[in-house]
């Protein structure tokens, strides 16, 4: 029977499992002398997932002057907040889900505009429900179209 080195090769049993697990090269001292666990899975089965509202509620503040609720959280590229939804779907920002939560439902096809023109303002009545509406396309009949780069060409114009 080989005998494993428990100087060079610690070993330590999984407080959720019971699995016993060694030190791999990547722990530091410090990182081992605090891991408990043998593996991501058996860290995640203890955790409570908190719901979305409150998850969101913890990263507001309010600010009494203008009534702004700002979210201290994460932001996206436009500088609105953005909320993870960890159930593999895309982050949803942040003042539409408080719109959804305490005003109403929206459906895919409304957005929320801001009022108050701070793009962190999370308070949904700073908010209004308005429907998208894409940019009506120019109906160009087939034959007096062909495209150069960005432009269209009708009848020899470039438009």
């Amino acid at each position: 029977m080989i005998q494993i080195d428990p100087i060079r090769f610690p070993t330590k049993h999984c407080e959720r499992c019971g699995k016993t697990f060694t030190k791999t090269k990547k722990d530091s001292a410090k990182a081992w002398a605090g891991k408990k666990y043998c593996s991501v899975k058996c860290v995640n089965v203890g955790r409570i997932k908190k719901p979305l509202v409150e998850r969101l509620l913890d990263g507001i503040e309010i600010v009494t002057e203008t009534g702004c609720w700002i979210w201290m959280g994460a932001i996206d590229g436009s500088g609105h907040g953005k909320l993870g939804t960890r159930y593999k779907q895309a982050n949803a920002r942040a003042h539409r889900v408080a719109y959804e939560e305490f005003v109403v439902k929206l459906s895919p096809d409304e957005c929320v505009v801001n009022k108050c023109g701070i793009l962190m303002c999370c308070n949904p009545y700073h908010h209004a429900a308005k429907v998208y509406r894409r940019r009506p396309v120019a109906k160009i009949p087939k034959n007096l179209r062909t495209m150069t780069g960005m432009h269209v060409v009708i009848d020899g114009k470039r438009t």
